[in-house]
């Protein structure tokens, strides 16, 4: 049975029109020999385990009309044979009956691989594509899969031929593709823009080929898309400015725009800081805390954050939080004692701790206790600490300096051996008399003027003189 070609007009839309109104149809569509051909393709079917051909075709294909172990089903089947030599035309009429349209039993004979039963129910449709393959993005050492489509009611069914083009334009066959509309390609760190894949469609009829190219499609390689934020911390002083950097790499190759930033401070985002570099104009304690960047692209599924946060801290001058306790004391002469201080640092900032006694440096360490072991008449004198960073050493807007303690020396009689006496103090050991601290001397002044001097509002000392002649614990 000769069919006459439907040939596809892209502009008037008339051959899908046509091709639809041939699958949605009825089978009382079709003519009576058409039926008895397909019902003769239907009586040769062939199962695993021979399970009997039509019989099998229907419970599979069309179990919502004949249900498996239905005694309604047997009996219907029976009287197919008892009646005729073509049960596969029995089940088509049937169907009819059941106003079964041709698209289903397309589909079915389809299933069960009957290409050939289509030449009596569809006209001949030269082969077209209705789904070009496109570019397609991977990573190295994945596989990417090209596909082409094709209309459902291209007949004969088409064959599918891949090639792939190099950069100099020439053509080659990829090799064990096979006939398939969809070819998976390994993809190598060389695949990127280096091959351009297309597909070829035919099918022949009436003694002619028809051909239709698809569009060229290539792989481009991607790598995970990574966030950086420069430098990774930065430490400035209240007043100052910070800039933070975000740096991407990584994504598809060749694609460097299109990205959207977020800035975001502690967590929480930043309104208007959608930039690559994100300016702090004249940082305060507001601006402290932890920054991340979060970076979006339209051909993203969700946007990636920077891995490792960068620290903005505002420099400030160590924090006294125990402070020398007496301004005046006196040690028993060959006694063990210590005065002690104690700060608060940054991270990762190492304090340096620099004692004085009468304007003159004595020790320099990362320790804040001078011990005076054993205590000795050359060890009276006006005492003070001289906290600042060994990172930022020699700035006077970072330095600290403890309270002044004046250190007496007495004797074993109790008599006072060196230090300087008051008038209103006795030679012997007594309580604690309130005075102020001795002043500083001009030169001491001088060299620290501007810094910062702890004070009783930040530490609890007491406000008294201590008078001692007992040993501390070492």
């Amino acid at each position: 049975m000769t069919k006459a070609p439907c040939n596809w007009n892209m502009d008037t839309g008339t051959f899908l029109q046509k091709q639809s109104s041939v699958l949605d149809k009825q089978l009382d569509h079709l003519d009576e020999t058409s039926l008895r051909n397909v019902g003769a393709i239907l009586d040769k079917l062939r199962f695993t385990g021979d399970v009997g051909h039509w019989r099998e075709f229907a419970l599979q294909q069309f179990k919502d009309f004949y249900p498996r172990n239905s005694y309604a089903t047997d009996t219907l089947f029976t009287q197919w044979q008892d009646r005729s030599a073509s049960c596969g035309y029995e089940l088509l009429v049937d169907l009819r009956t059941r106003q079964v349209v041709v698209d289903r039993l397309v589909t079915a004979l389809k299933a069960v691989r009957r290409d050939e039963a289509l030449e009596y129910i569809l006209p001949h449709v030269k082969a077209c594509i209705s789904k070009h393959p496109s570019d397609v993005k991977g990573e190295v050492g994945t596989t990417v899969t090209f596909s082409v489509g094709v209309p459902d009611y291209v007949f004969p069914l088409p064959k599918y031929e891949w090639l792939m083009r190099n950069l100099d334009g020439k053509w080659l066959r990829p090799p064990n593709l096979g006939n398939t509309p969809e070819i998976p390609i390994p993809i190598t760190d060389t695949d990127d823009g280096m091959y351009a894949f297309s597909c070829r469609v035919s099918n022949s009829f009436d003694g002619m080929d028809h051909v239709a190219n698809s569009r060229m499609a290539r792989i481009i390689l991607v790598s995970p898309l990574e966030v950086a934020i420069t430098p990774p911390r930065q430490r400035i002083r209240e007043g100052e400015s910070a800039t933070f950097k975000c740096e991407v790499s990584g994504g598809a190759m060749g694609e460097t725009g299109g990205y959207h930033y977020q800035w975001c401070r502690n967590g929480r985002e930043m309104r208007g800081e959608c930039s690559t570099v994100l300016w702090i104009d004249e940082a305060g304690p507001d601006n402290e805390g932890e920054y991340t960047c979060k970076v979006s692209h339209i051909s993203m599924e969700a946007a990636v954050v920077a891995k490792q946060p960068a620290q903005l801290d505002l420099l400030t001058r160590p924090k006294i939080i125990e402070d020398l306790r007496w301004e005046r004391v006196r040690f028993a002469e060959g006694s063990q004692q210590c005065l002690y201080v104690q700060c608060m640092s940054l991270e990762d900032c190492t304090l340096r701790y620099r004692w004085m006694c009468d304007d003159d440096v004595i020790k320099t360490s990362g320790e804040g206790d001078l011990k005076l072991s054993p205590v000795t008449e050359a060890d009276a004198g006006l005492y003070h600490c001289v906290i600042s960073y060994e990172e930022y050493d020699g700035a006077p807007d970072l330095v600290t300096v403890s309270r002044t303690c004046e250190v007496q020396v007495v004797g074993e009689s109790g008599a006072l051996t060196a230090g300087k006496r008051h008038e209103d103090e006795t030679p012997l050991p007594s309580a604690a008399i309130a005075s102020p601290a001795p002043p500083m001397s001009p030169d001491v002044a001088a060299m620290l003027q501007g810094v910062q001097f702890g004070s009783p509002q930040d530490t609890q000392q007491p406000s008294s003189i201590q008078t001692t002649l007992q040993p501390m614990d070492m």
